[in-house]
């Protein structure tokens, strides 16, 4: 299921921030901080895209299957 999946991304993507707020309050390079801030938001997106499909898959499916039958 994809809930699962981008459950998983969000709480890597946590997990990547908590480093990149060390890497920043330790003054490390800002190429090493931005390739960090980068993966984040790969997952963020990867997450986001997984919901979205969840929700096409599922609630506006049945939205859409109930607004027809009504019809």
């Amino acid at each position: 299921m994809n809930k699962d999946k981008s459950l998983i991304n969000f709480k890597k993507a946590q997990t990547h921030i908590s480093k990149i707020t060390k890497m920043i309050e330790d003054g490390e390079y800002c190429i090493d901080i931005m390739q960090q801030n980068l993966a984040v938001i790969g997952l963020l997106k990867s997450a986001h895209q997984m919901l979205m499909e969840d929700h096409l898959n599922t609630c506006f499916a049945k939205a859409m299957s109930t607004s027809i039958k009504s019809s």
